[in-house]
């Protein structure tokens, strides 16, 4: 991800802190397939955001989906096509490359453009991701 306009959301931070007190019963360090698990289901939740037009809270529409009865942020579907994951030392991060990814998530208020913020995962997700690596340290 070389643009310096892509948006990334780096979600390491949040399962460290709960993973830590398991970490030292792992012999084998490696999470690589799980964060790539939690990758996937990161991305799908995001992916599902779109679909729902924005969660928890619903994205103000755009005037081009309430005139042509279409979905703010899904005219081209480049956008939501370019959400990845990547997994890499022992971390998993979610993106897109898309160039107006970040003014679309964040807004721009001098080009009139109101935030929609896409990159977000729910408590559900957080939950599920817990269980993920919770298996994964079990079984290891």
């Amino acid at each position: 991800m070389s643009n310096s306009n892509a948006i990334s959301m780096d979600f390491n931070n949040d399962l460290n802190r709960i993973v830590v007190d398991y970490w030292n019963k792992v012999d084998d360090k490696n999470l690589k397939r799980p964060l790539r698990i939690i990758g996937e289901l990161l991305r799908s939740s995001i992916l599902e955001n779109f679909r729902q037009e924005g969660r928890p809270e619903k994205w103000k529409r755009s005037v081009r989906a309430m005139m042509n009865d279409g979905l703010t942020l899904s005219l081209s579907g480049r956008l939501k096509g370019s959400i990845s994951s990547r997994v890499e030392n022992q971390r998993v991060s979610v993106y897109s490359d898309v160039i107006y990814a970040a003014t679309q998530h964040f807004g721009d208020p001098k080009r009139n453009i109101p935030a929609r913020p896409f990159m977000m995962i729910q408590d559900s997700d957080f939950i599920q991701a817990m269980k993920i690596i919770k298996y994964y340290i079990v079984k290891a």
